[in-house]
């Protein structure tokens, strides 16, 4: 089976958004730290907010591949139209150990489909993949309406029904937010976050950098929304396995 489908090189993308973040913190601490002007260093902790969505299309115009892939009951193979922007991927399901699927939380990536697959032998294949169905879906990214998802979902459940040997069966694991490990680290942030805001109201010498504040609480709550929708996803996968 041949699918049509977009590669997205998440990795160049995420570089010039946290860069352009970064880049706003920056001036967001100079400003506060250095000549104690909080207005202009909240102006700049925004900008740092606002920044990836300036960007975004153009990164996606040229960080987004076409590219088809290829389907049997042995293997999965990515094939890149363009080989210069990216390399071919070639997984077969005998050497995949785990797999985590994930849709990103936020507007700037709606549409993406991530899966992460854990291999027997050590390392790791992740792909990102652009998925008009999810994008156009009416729901809030629900998985299902993915067309590209169905399809790798569809060959691991032949692969697991074909496999007598349950040690050699691909497992469906939660994201990092969603295990137990990613709940206690929230807790540890939420403690550091609380801490450091209690310090800063009762030493207001130090509370004059509120634009990095604005950037990590923007972040902080992104990820407990990220960790919602983790959690409903893994619980609707094994539902439905």
């Amino acid at each position: 089976m041949i699918l049509k489908s977009k590669i997205v090189n998440r990795f160049k993308i995420n570089f010039f958004v946290m860069l352009s973040m970064a880049l706003g913190i920056l001036l967001a601490v100079i400003a506060g730290l250095y000549f104690n002007l909080p207005g202009l260093a909240m102006l700049f902790g925004l900008s740092a907010f606002l920044a990836p969505f300036l960007i975004i299309n153009k990164l996606k115009r040229r960080f987004i591949y076409n590219s088809e892939i290829e389907f049997n009951e042995d293997f999965f193979k990515i094939i890149v139209d363009d080989i210069n922007k990216g390399e071919n991927i070639t997984v077969y399901w005998k050497d995949i150990k785990s797999y985590k699927p994930r849709l990103p939380n936020g507007l700037l990536t709606k549409g993406w489909l991530l899966i992460n697959f854990k291999l027997r032998k050590k390392g790791s294949k992740r792909i990102c993949l652009f998925d008009e169905t999810l994008k156009e879906s009416k729901t809030d990214n629900n998985i299902f309406d993915s067309s590209s998802f169905l399809v790798f979902q569809k060959y691991i459940s032949s692969y697991n029904r074909s496999t007598a040997d349950p040690d050699e069966q691909i497992i469906l694991l939660p994201n990092f937010l969603a295990s137990q490990i990613g709940y206690y680290s929230i807790i540890f942030l939420t403690a550091l976050i609380g801490f450091d805001i209690i310090y800063r109201m009762t030493h207001p010498s130090n509370a004059s950098n509120l634009g990095v504040i604005a950037v990590v609480i923007i972040m902080y709550i992104n990820m407990l929304f990220q960790r919602k929708k983790d959690q409903k996803l893994y619980e609707e996968l094994i539902s439905k396995s």
